[in-house]
């Protein structure tokens, strides 16, 4: 299902995700049951991706910035929710969007996300534990 921009705060929602706004944010929670296939989570993060490329992370975009709240996601990702994950963060750097990434904290999810942030947007990335700093990195200057 897709919305209009801002129509009572949602903008997609899917099996696996809800994108809301909240003012000029983006919020994309993505919340995979464990019983979830790979290949199913994959396909919807694809689909998710292009989403917020296209509508959110791109220089003429009406939104501020983007938070994507991995806490409920997998532990883990595979190499396509990779490759969009780095498409996303590249996205952000390209078109100067802050992008805050909210995960559990310590364990392979955050580390795989804070490999990603470092290396494709080194400047407009935030990966964190904490959602009151994801929320507040998207007003800092960068």
């Amino acid at each position: 299902m897709v919305a209009e921009e801002g129509a009572d705060g949602l903008l997609f929602e899917d099996e696996l995700h809800l994108i809301r706004c909240a003012g000029r944010v983006v919020w994309c929670q993505v919340r995979i049951p464990s019983n979830t296939l790979p290949a199913a989570g994959a396909a919807a993060a694809q689909q998710v991706g292009r989403y917020l490329i296209e509508h959110v992370l791109h220089r003429r975009s009406p939104w501020l910035g983007l938070i994507l709240d991995v806490r409920q996601g997998p532990s883990v990702f595979g190499p396509i929710t990779r490759q969009v994950s780095s498409d996303l963060f590249e996205n952000a750097e390209r078109a100067r969007k802050p992008f805050a990434v909210l995960t559990l904290g310590d364990g392979t999810q955050h580390a795989q996300y804070c490999a990603l942030a470092t290396t494709n947007a080194p400047r407009f990335a935030l990966v964190t534990a904490d959602a009151e700093r994801a929320s507040d990195w998207m007003m800092t200057p960068h």
